[in-house]
């Protein structure tokens, strides 16, 4: 007897917005399947980005034909434009050092 599995979709459209799905599937279906049989949905969410964008169930990469379970989440993520590390040293810089980080107001004497 073949089941049902109800899978949930979360896709990041642009910075802080996601859209979540939630779709069933036989079980036995495999992270590949899933996702060829939604491109159509994917594809006009993300647009150009769907070529570049990663894949992962809860937060955690998983091959292609890793075989999904019951309330799994998987999620579609677009790649990042900024390495975060060069965005924080260019706002440190646009800053100014004394006006950044934990020690930028001087503590009040009592």
């Amino acid at each position: 007897m073949v089941s049902d599995v109800n899978v949930s979709l979360v896709v990041g459209v642009r910075p802080r917005y996601y859209e979540e799905l939630v779709r069933r599937c036989r079980a036995g279906t495999t992270l590949r399947d899933f996702l060829q049989m939604h491109a159509a949905p994917l594809q006009s969410l993300l647009g150009d980005a769907w070529g570049d964008s990663a894949c992962s169930v809860w937060g955690q990469k998983r091959p292609p034909n890793y075989v999904l379970c019951d309330g799994d989440r998987i999620e579609i993520t677009r790649s990042l434009r900024v390495d975060p590390k060069v965005a924080r040293r260019e706002r440190f810089q646009a800053q100014g050092k004394r006006r950044a980080g934990l020690f930028s107001k001087k503590p009040t004497p009592k």
